[in-house]
C-alpha cells in the first residue's frame, strides 16, 4: 500500500504515551470500598465491598499489563520501521549518478 507513511516518532510518541498511562495507573487504589467492609463486618456490605476492591484491582492488573505490551510492541514497530528505512536507503546508495 504506497499510499500509507508509517512515522516511528509517531510509534515512539504513542509508546511513550502508552507507558505513562500504565504508570498513572499503577497508582490508582481500586480499594475505595474497604472501609466500608470494616465499619460493618459480618454484613452483607461488607462482604460484596470486599469483592468489588478484588474484581477491581484484578482488572486494574490486567490492564496495566495490557498497556506495556501495547507499549513495547509499538516501539518495536518504530525500530522495525527504522530499520527497513536504513536498509532501503542502504540498497538505493550508489545508484545515483556520481557527481563530477
Amino acid at each position: 500500500m504506497p499510499d500509507i507513511g508509517v512515522e516511528p516518532r509517531s510509534l515512539r510518541a504513542a509508546a511513550k504515551g502508552t507507558r505513562e498511562l500504565a504508570d498513572e495507573l499503577r497508582t490508582v487504589d481500586p480499594r475505595v470500598a474497604d472501609p466500608i467492609a470494616r465499619a460493618m463486618p459480618g454484613s452483607g456490605a461488607a462482604k460484596h465491598a470486599a469483592q468489588v476492591g478484588d474484581f477491581w484491582q484484578t482488572r486494574l492488573s490486567e490492564n496495566v499489563s495490557s498497556l506495556e505490551d501495547r507499549a513495547t510492541k509499538l516501539a518495536e514497530a518504530a525500530d522495525t520501521y527504522d530499520g527497513g528505512e536504513r536498509a532501503g536507503e542502504a540498497d538505493f546508495s550508489g545508484l545515483t549518478p556520481a557527481e563530477t
